[in-house]
C-alpha cells in the first residue's frame, strides 16, 4: 500500500487511511476531503410541561338538553318495594322492561317447577337488585346520593 503524509503534522499515513494516527486530521487524498461524521449525540426528548393534577369536583346535575326528554330520578326504596309486591316489577318501574318480564317469567316458572321453594328466592333477588339498579340509574343520570 502507498503511503500518503498528514497534511497538518506531516507523519505517514497508509493510502486507504481517513484519517491521520498522530494526529487525527482529515487525509487528503485525491484532493477530496473526506468528511468527518459528528459524533453522536443522545437525543433527549423535549421538556413536557409539568400540569398540577385536577382537583375532583362534586359532580352536579346535567341540564336538560333542548329538545331531550329530561331523566326523572328514581327511588331506590320504591323500586325495592315493588320488586317485593311483585317479582321483576321494581326494574318496570326502572324501565327495564325486558329485565322486568324475565325475572318474573323465571320466577314463575322456577316457582312452579320446585313447588314454591324458589318463589321467595326469585322475591329477594328481584328485590335487592332493583334497588341496587335504581342507585345505578340515578348516579348514570347524574344525580349526587
Amino acid at each position: 500500500m502507498d503511503e500518503t503524509q498528514c497534511a497538518k503534522c506531516g507523519s505517514p499515513a497508509l493510502s486507504d487511511a481517513k484519517f491521520c494516527e498522530s494526529c487525527g486530521a482529515p487525509i487528503v487524498t485525491g484532493g477530496v476531503q473526506p468528511t468527518q461524521e459528528p459524533p453522536a449525540q443522545p437525543i433527549v426528548p423535549p421538556a413536557q410541561p409539568i400540569v398540577p393534577p385536577a382537583q375532583p369536583q362534586a359532580k352536579q346535575p346535567q341540564q336538560p338538553m333542548q329538545g331531550y326528554m329530561q331523566v326523572g330520578r328514581k327511588k331506590p326504596w320504591l323500586a325495592a318495594l315493588l320488586g317485593i309486591l311483585i317479582v321483576g316489577l321494581g326494574h318496570m318501574y326502572l324501565g327495564m322492561w325486558a329485565k322486568g318480564i324475565g325475572l318474573l317469567v323465571i320466577g314463575v316458572i322456577a316457582t312452579l317447577l320446585t313447588g314454591g321453594l324458589l318463589g321467595p328466592v326469585f322475591w329477594i333477588i328481584s328485590c335487592v337488585w332493583a334497588y341496587f339498579d335504581a342507585k345505578n340509574y340515578n348516579r348514570k343520570a347524574g344525580y349526587l346520593e
